[in-house]
């Protein structure tokens, strides 16, 4: 089945991008009234056809659900042919159109509603359009008269002045990409995103031409990217495009002019695509706001943050984020209409160049003094770029310390927000004994637990994880464990259990989080693992128990005993050198605990940031692999990778692009 049939709307809530429309046709069904007379109006591709079958369908389900869609089940929704007929008007004599409509109003028919469907309507010739006129005048309220075309103009005054007009719009580039996201997601693509976003920017922004153009895309096989795109579609405007801009960026006069030479294109056009890559990248690369203006100029990422690199090497800035005066200096400059004829266009280009060559300063430039004093001073790490790969040091205190829990909240959050799935599973491991060093031997017994665990379950290419507390707990240890295990070792785990306990001698309960809703498993899970700290030293305004900051149900609370090695227990994915690893190139994970923003921790955000972190990981392994494959032997490449990793490892985690938003 083709992709354009099998994404067709079945339901309202499908229909992407006409919500006027949609929030008609959907409460006259809900109404169950018996409809109107259509004209629907829009662009070839649009969507026209789908939405007036869709509507059809609804004024004759026989259980129409609460918004007005179809159900999908019934006779009549099975079987439309009996009640919605349609016509090509093209090719068809005024007395075949008018005496096919003639014979169905007059017809007998049990169905609720007969819908007879014009399409490409403006071929209709003006004694056809007065014939239909009288049919629809005199027709029963059991009738209805569906029009569409992509050229409203050519229809008379009185047939429209009998229609209920819907203009059906192009997608917008963001209801456009969630398209292309969907498919690609249903029919599991792997893809660039910035690919999709070049997609849309070859092809009309219409559902059916760009379910089609990625099922095309799809089935030369393999991975769909950039490259692939531009191959299949003439998008020569990108090169153009960047070879100007990064010369804007260094300033250089020459090399401006040269790349404008070589842009086949009028100036005001040129002009239109410099004022929309300045704004994509104000808004998407140095506010850190996902504003897709335009799908092409959204498809650069990799050209726009070099862009805004250079800018920053330039002018000395140690930030993207103080590249903000600089480029809204460089907005401002075209926030006058664009000319519109060649000769003020090119005179307006030539006026940006010096702009942007002579008179772009920062406000504030510092001097090379003062960049080596700042360099010298001890420079405090990101928000959360601390939070994971340190080594976890002997606590100073016997009793659990609000760092360790510290520890646990930050890689319990950070293990869904870098692999995207969450803890599955609980240990609690029970160590007793009536002689020798009880503390050394439940540290020896749950460490050695931790170990075969891993070794068991953590091949190569699982996403095993593992977080362990251990607490004394009257005249025994405690070790309390959650781990992800893949799904397909899961039923080896209670075979696991029992041969460890029955060569140690301890008592081992384990749980899964079978029938439960996993993010919520894996927070109840992190928080019990919490729920031995007393209090909190908070923020400056009194004590505070961090259990309640926690949320921790009261009758959850724990007051452990005093437990001299050490306490906690990461492995697998969450230790200190794989996470090092993961956050590579400046990846440092959100925290909400170093935010302090409590209400925030077990809402699943972290399941939103995992598209948008692998997204973002991917670009910046493909910028540092083209940096590395240009400039092996080219010292000022060498350089220019080193200026893009120091401003990575400057921002924030809060700082990068991604599609949600959260405390900040």
């Amino acid at each position: 089945m083709s992709w354009e049939q099998k994404y067709r709307p079945q339901r309202f809530s499908e229909v992407r991008g006409q919500d006027h429309a949609v929030r008609l046709l959907s409460a006259l069904s809900a109404k169950r009234t018996l409809g109107r007379h259509l004209l629907l109006y829009g662009a070839v591709g649009s969507g026209k056809t789908s939405l007036a079958q869709l509507f059809s369908r609804a004024l004759n389900c026989n259980a129409v659900e609460h918004d007005g869609s179809p159900c999908g089940r019934c006779d009549n929704c099975c079987q439309p042919r009996r009640y919605h007929f349609e016509v090509d008007v093209p090719g068809r004599s005024d007395e075949d159109l008018v005496g096919w409509a003639r014979t169905l109003v007059q017809s007998h028919s049990d169905s609720r509603v007969r819908v007879l469907f014009f399409d490409e309507a403006h071929a209709l010739s003006k004694a056809s359009q007065n014939g239909l006129l009288k049919l629809i005048e005199d027709s029963p309220a059991a009738v209805k008269f569906f029009f569409a075309t992509s050229e409203a103009q050519m229809l008379n005054a009185a047939l429209v002045s009998r229609l209920t007009e819907l203009s059906i719009h192009a997608l917008t580039p963001k209801v456009a990409y969630d398209l292309l996201e969907y498919i690609a997601g249903r029919e599991r693509i792997a893809y660039e995103p910035e690919a999709l976003h070049l997609l849309i920017a070859a092809k009309p922004p219409y559902a059916r031409d760009l379910t089609i153009a990625l099922q095309q895309l799809h089935d030369r096989g393999g991975r769909i990217d950039v490259d692939l795109v531009k191959n299949v579609y003439d998008l020569s405007v990108c090169d153009h495009i960047r070879n100007y801009c990064m010369a804007l960026a260094c300033g250089d006069r020459d090399l401006q002019a040269n790349a404008l030479r070589k842009w086949p294109a009028q100036s005001p056009e040129k002009v239109r695509w410099i004022r929309l890559f300045l704004a994509t990248t104000y808004y998407n690369d140095v506010l850190g706001q996902l504003l897709p203006i335009d799908p092409l100029v959204q498809s650069m990422v990799a050209v726009r943050r070099d862009f805004v690199t250079r800018l920053c090497v330039r002018f000395d800035l140690g930030d993207q984020r103080k590249a903000e005066p600089l480029m809204r200096r460089m907005l401002e400059f075209w926030s006058q209409p664009l000319p519109q004829d060649d000769d003020s266009a090119e005179l307006k280009l030539l006026l940006f160049e010096a702009f942007v060559g002579s008179d772009l300063t920062p406000p504030i430039k510092k001097s090379r003094q003062r960049n080596r004093q700042d360099a010298e001073r001890p420079k405090r790490s990101p928000a959360g770029a601390d939070t994971l790969g340190k080594k976890n040091s002997q606590a100073t205190s016997p009793y659990i310390e609000t760092e360790e829990i510290r520890q646990v909240i930050n890689r319990a959050s950070f293990f869904v927000q870098h692999h995207g799935v969450p803890m599955n599973v609980v240990f609690r491991i029970l160590v007793q004994s009536e002689v020798g060093d009880l503390e050394r031997l439940g540290a020896e017994a749950i460490g050695g637990f931790c170990l075969e665990l891993e070794s068991q379950m953590g091949s190569q290419g699982s996403n095993f994880s593992a977080i362990s507390i251990i607490e004394r707990d009257g005249g025994q240890i405690v070790g309390r464990v959650i781990a992800h295990i893949d799904g397909a070792q899961i039923g080896s785990l209670e075979g696991f259990r029992a041969s460890w306990a029955r060569r140690f001698g301890h008592i081992v309960h384990v749980s899964t989080c079978e029938g439960a809703e996993p993010m919520a498993f894996h927070w109840q899970s992190v928080r019990e693992l919490c729920a031995g700290i007393t209090k909190f030293d908070g923020d400056g305004s009194g004590p505070k128990d961090l259990r309640q900051l926690l949320r921790i149900p009261r009758a959850r609370w724990r007051s452990p005993g005093p437990f001299s090695y050490p306490r906690t227990i990461f492995s697998g994915h969450l230790s200190d050198r794989a996470i090092a690893e993961a956050c590579k190139y400046g990846m440092a994970p959100l925290s909400a605990f170093d935010a302090r923003q409590w209400h925030w921790i077990y809402q699943g955000w972290e399941l939103r940031e995992f598209q948008d972190r692998g997204s973002e990981i991917a670009q910046r392994r493909q910028e540092v692999a083209a940096i590395e494959g240009h400039g092996r032997h080219d010292p000022l490449q060498l350089e220019r990778l080193s200026d893009v990793l120091h401003l990575w490892q400057r921002m924030t985690p809060e700082q990068r692009v991604r599609r949600w938003r959260g405390w900040w």
